[in-house]
C-alpha cells in the first residue's frame, strides 16, 4: 500500500459501516463494507459549494418589535430545499433574526424579526445568515399564505 495516504471521516465511515485492512503481502487491500477501495467513487454533487451567505437584495426599515420581508439574492446552491443558520452577528449588532428555519429553493425574500423597542434599518447586502443545501425529507402541515 505503498502511495496510500487515507484521511477518512465520520460520515464516510458511517456510510460504508465498515473498514478492513489487510496488509499481508504481496498485495495489500482495504476494503469499505463490501467493497474494495478501487470501486469506491466519489458521492459529490453539483453543488458549487455546501453553504453560502444569504444577503439583503434591498434596504429595509423594520419597527420595533415588528417583522418584515427582506428581500434576498438566490442563493448559489443546487437544492430544493434550504436549511437556513441565521447570523449570530446580526443579532447581536442590530437585535434581529429570521431564526432557524428551513426555507424553499425560490428563496426571494425571508421574513425577519425585530426584536428590539427601536426602529432598525437593515441596508442593502447585509448578510442575513448562511444556508446549505437540504435533500432530506419535508413534511408539509397544509397551511396557506394566508394562515
Amino acid at each position: 500500500m505503498d502511495g496510500i495516504d487515507l484521511i477518512l471521516g465520520n460520515d464516510f465511515l458511517k456510510q460504508y459501516g465498515k473498514v478492513q485492512i489487510d496488509y499481508r503481502e504481496p498485495k495489500a487491500s482495504i476494503t469499505f463494507g463490501d467493497q474494495p477501495l478501487a470501486v469506491i467513487t466519489s458521492q459529490r454533487t453539483d453543488h458549487t459549494t455546501r453553504s453560502v451567505k444569504l444577503i439583503s437584495n434591498n434596504d429595509v426599515t423594520i419597527p420595533s418589535f415588528s417583522v418584515a420581508n427582506v428581500g434576498t439574492v438566490a442563493p448559489a446552491l443546487q437544492a430544493e430545499n434550504f436549511c437556513f443558520n441565521p447570523s449570530g452577528q446580526l443579532l447581536e449588532t442590530k437585535g434581529v433574526s429570521v431564526g432557524h428555519a428551513l426555507l424553499a429553493a425560490k428563496v426571494t425574500f425571508v421574513s425577519l424579526a425585530n426584536l428590539t423597542s427601536t426602529s432598525v434599518w437593515i441596508p442593502k447586502g447585509t448578510t442575513l445568515g448562511v444556508v446549505s443545501g437540504y435533500d432530506g425529507e419535508v413534511l408539509s402541515c397544509g397551511l396557506t399564505t394566508k394562515e
